[in-house]
């Protein structure tokens, strides 16, 4: 019931206020290399080599972060995962929360013009990186949106896309700073990353500001990873017992 905002439009008021913060963004270009010298990042390569000096580091790199981990040489064992998602046609209002229908590993809501939005999951995690939609999965969101919702049979599809995202073994992020490297800050792994940025962006700048970690991220510390250490989700992953 927490309601629900438009990725676009959300991106672009971040893009808004940090150029007006004077934050010059590089869009459309790959880092392809990073220079560690005495336990820290100094620099990044992109693709048409430009180099860039850091003075910190931040990997929020979404489904791409684990080559950035490797390229830096942190290896977590987190994987990309591919995601697919439907929208249609607006239809007369039906639903008002969210929903999240874990035995169909599926999840849903209806936007304020009536487009029903929504995307399910497979049994095993897709690890391919492609953006292209597939049949398969179109079919699978298809029969089983309308095996929850019947009323949504024979309604017209208006988008279809795919996009990726990291995650760890628990599905809960990793947050905070990486030992060995001490200009770099990660916040990776995220499969609920958007509902999470904006309060792990609050915590995360406040740290690169005072070196000091906020306690409600230091549980999702580096060091849980590496010693497995994993957390049990209890509000949107629900762990079923026997």
């Amino acid at each position: 019931h927490g309601g629900f905002a438009h990725h676009d439009s959300v991106v672009a008021g971040y893009l808004e206020r940090a150029a007006a913060r004077g934050v010059h963004v590089v869009g459309g270009r790959q880092v392809v290399d990073a220079d560690i010298s005495v336990g820290s990042v100094t620099s990044v390569t992109l693709n048409d080599g430009t180099r860039i000096g850091c003075g910190t580091l931040v990997n929020a790199a979404g489904g791409d972060a684990p080559s950035i981990d490797r390229m830096l040489g942190i290896e977590l064992g987190i994987t990309s995962a591919r995601l697919e998602m439907i929208v249609t046609q607006p239809v007369k209002p039906f639903l008002g929360p969210a929903v999240a229908a874990l035995e169909m590993l599926g999840y849903c809501h209806q936007t304020m013009r009536g487009e029903f939005v929504g995307g399910t999951e497979l049994a095993h995690v897709d690890e391919t990186t492609s953006l292209r939609g597939t049949w398969t999965m179109v079919r699978d969101m298809a029969t089983k949106f309308t095996r929850l919702f019947p009323a949504l049979a024979g309604v017209r599809l208006l988008r279809h896309w795919a996009g990726t995202v990291s995650q760890t073994p628990d599905l809960a992020p990793i947050l905070g700073p990486v030992p060995e490297l001490e200009n770099v800050v990660l916040s990776v792994g995220w499969v609920y990353g958007f509902m999470g940025a904006p309060a792990a962006g609050e915590l995360l700048a406040a740290y690169i500001d005072t070196g000091r970690r906020d306690r409600r991220i230091a549980p999702f510390n580096i060091e849980r990873v590496r010693e497995k250490r994993w957390i049990t989700e209890g509000s949107l992953v629900v762990e079923q017992t026997a």
